[in-house]
């Protein structure tokens, strides 16, 4: 259960002078023969009507029964679900998640969030998604051994096979439009949770 999820980061409808487009990563989880997450998936589009974009997630997420670590403030894509689609958004959707707060040496001042889906994107969640980013990329892992008999290392970086998704990390400023990585970011948080509770 759960092998795949994803994480998805939407864009403002009225946004329209700027380059913000709407990402779903869709992400295998880490097993035991299998040391990093791996993205099978990913949807970037910026479709001239908001609904489409909300439709090919949802056909996504279906087919291939990856749950999605939502931005919680962006409740779009909730209302397509229950309103448009008549369905139960819990069937598509990870519950509410706090990366940060659940690391248990680390404190916020926040309570328990009023969302019921998703990640909410305030400082200190995103400061979380970067630093599992960073470390993702930096991870190590043997893949075998050389002629000399030493291992053969390979690094999480060299798992993503997205060049678009490698720039934005390139080229990532807090407070920027960084599209592939938020929603590869938030795929990766609810995977690492899955990790701890379940």
């Amino acid at each position: 259960k759960h092998k795949l999820v994803s994480g998805s980061d939407d864009y403002k409808a009225d946004d329209a002078t700027t380059t913000s487009l709407g990402a779903i990563y869709v992400i295998k989880r880490r097993e035991l023969n299998e040391p990093l997450e791996r993205i099978v998936a990913s949807i970037v589009e910026r479709p001239s009507k908001h609904r489409d974009l909300y439709a090919n997630w949802e056909k996504l997420i279906r087919v291939t029964n990856a749950k999605c670590n939502i931005e919680s403030a962006d409740g779009g894509f909730i209302t397509h679900l229950s309103e448009v689609l008549k369905q139960n958004p819990g069937e598509y959707l990870a519950p509410s998640l706090n990366p940060y707060k659940e690391d248990s040496h680390k404190k916020t001042k926040s309570s328990t969030s009023q969302y019921k889906f998703g990640t909410y994107p305030h400082k200190w969640n995103k400061e979380k998604l970067i630093e599992t980013v960073i470390n993702y990329t930096e991870q190590d892992f043997p893949i075998g051994y050389d002629d000399a008999g030493l291992p053969i290392i390979k690094y999480g970086i060299d798992l993503i096979e997205d060049s678009m998704l490698l720039q934005e990390m390139l080229d990532y400023t807090p407070g920027g439009k960084f599209d592939r990585l938020m929603s590869f970011g938030w795929a990766l948080l609810y995977a690492r949770h899955l990790d701890k509770y379940n």
